[in-house]
């Protein structure tokens, strides 16, 4: 099994995209690189207005809007999420999420060793060794950004 760069930035692009979109000004966004005994964790979050609990299990259906007021005035098409899930599920990886209404978001990606201890071709490393590559290239709150 590989994993190539640019499904990883599509994967990221969503995840952050989402979180820069739902997140006020004044808010924070973070991304965080984790290795375990069996892997890596990756968690993008941000302290944005949540997701509540009722729309939890929908939001990696295509064109689900939990919020369809907020989302007319933020953009997107409702396929980022489902796209994520898809793409992780088809290379094994675990995809988890814990909102909370007004206090933000956390997505979670368990990335576990393949077999012999090889890690996929990309690695999540490679994303400190250059902080200004740019991953997203629509910026929806550029306050939070």
């Amino acid at each position: 099994m590989q994993t190539d760069a640019f499904q990883w930035q599509q994967i990221l692009a969503n995840l952050l995209s989402n979180a820069i979109r739902y997140t006020e000004k004044g808010g924070k966004i973070g991304v965080e690189l984790q290795q375990t005994v069996t892997g890596y964790r990756l968690k993008i979050w941000d302290t944005g207005i949540g997701i509540s609990e009722q729309h939890i299990d929908k939001i990696f259906d295509r064109f689900y809007r939990a919020n369809k007021g907020r989302s007319r005035q933020t953009g997107g098409t409702g396929l980022g999420l489902s796209l994520v899930k898809e793409s992780l599920d088809a290379l094994g990886y675990q995809l988890e999420v814990d909102s909370q209404l007004s206090k933000g978001t956390t997505f979670t990606i368990t990335i576990k060793k393949l077999r012999l201890g090889i890690f996929p071709t990309f690695s999540l490393q490679n994303l400190y060794k250059n902080p200004h590559k740019k991953l997203i290239d629509d910026c929806y709150n550029e306050d939070v950004v």
